[in-house]
């Protein structure tokens, strides 16, 4: 007898949570941007492009939420705040530092395309299937991209 239930998400929990989570991306990576600017140019405009990678995502989701009138759950803020509501203090990073910061940065966008893998297999809504699916191709080539300037930084070391 098998015990397992697969779960399956209304349309508009996935789309919450989809923007909730790449809003939260896209401010990672433009922080990510601004910091590096200084000590690491090259990985500054590599997180400024993956955050606008990040937007078009997001509007990828608008989309296909006004195609499901359903453009009332999208959690998207424009803010640059941090989560304390205040706007994150500028640091530069240490060029000894680029490699960790890029480490981190793969490990979190290796869990983001496992959450957008995870929001298609519970995906019910044809709709909503090609977005997806177009989220889990992006993130997959970010985790590639990322791999290969980490490998590059670790050589330029």
């Amino acid at each position: 007898m098998n015990t397992l239930t697969t779960l399956t998400l209304l349309p508009r929990e996935q789309l919450a949570l989809a923007s909730a989570h790449e809003t939260k991306e896209r401010h990672r990576y433009r922080g990510l941007a601004r910091r590096l600017r200084a000590t690491a140019p090259e990985a500054s405009r590599l997180m400024a492009e993956l955050g606008r990678e990040c937007e078009q995502r997001l509007e990828t989701l608008r989309d296909a939420a006004r195609a499901l009138g359903l453009s009332a759950c999208l959690v998207i803020d424009d803010t640059e705040a941090s989560p304390s509501g205040k706007r994150q203090r500028l640091v530069s990073v240490d060029v000894a530092l680029e490699g960790q910061a890029l480490e981190q940065t793969l490990e979190s966008a290796d869990a983001s395309r496992r959450f957008f893998e995870w929001l298609l297999e519970t995906n019910a809504t044809p709709e909503l299937y090609r977005p997806l699916l177009a989220c889990v191709a992006q993130k997959r080539a970010e985790c590639r991209v990322l791999g290969e300037r980490l490998a590059q930084s670790t050589l330029e070391a």
